[in-house]
């Protein structure tokens, strides 16, 4: 097995936040629209 380089993890934990921040926004987007369309289908893919 090679070890792990010290950019890789770099570039790892970088891809993690984009992923959460990516997550979240989809998760606030799905909050958002229930408040304005009332659908509770969308409230739950939100929560999710």
């Amino acid at each position: 097995m090679s070890p792990v380089r010290p950019d890789d993890r770099l570039i790892e934990r970088r891809s993690l936040k984009i992923g959460v921040y990516a997550s979240a926004l989809m998760a606030i987007a799905g909050v958002g629209v229930h408040v304005i369309s009332g659908s509770y289908a969308l409230l739950l893919d939100g929560l999710y």
